[in-house]
């Protein structure tokens, strides 16, 4: 039974580490490729409608991102307070 604590805790890991720093990374280097490319695309009516079906989703992700980004620390302190409640818990 101890295979599941650890593979919940190397799960969360790895999604903290990509979270913080290779999806930030990834972030800023498509966006120089992108803003280097002076072309737009023809077709503008996808991306209109796709962003007032999502607005509702972003809204609520950001309203949960805020408190995330203001106090890492505690973000941080909450995750591995996370991962030790799960392993005491299938001890």
């Amino acid at each position: 039974m101890s295979y599941l604590p650890i593979t919940v805790f190397a799960v969360l890991a790895w999604s903290l580490t990509y979270a913080l720093i290779f999806a930030p990374t990834l972030g800023i280097v498509i966006a120089r490729r992108r803003g280097k490319r002076k072309e737009l695309p023809e077709d503008h009516h996808s991306e209109e409608s796709a962003r007032t079906l999502f607005k509702p989703l972003e809204n609520v992700y950001l309203s949960i991102l805020r408190p995330v980004i203001r106090s890492p620390i505690i973000s941080v302190i909450v995750a591995v307070a996370m991962i030790l409640g799960i392993f005491s818990a299938y001890g």
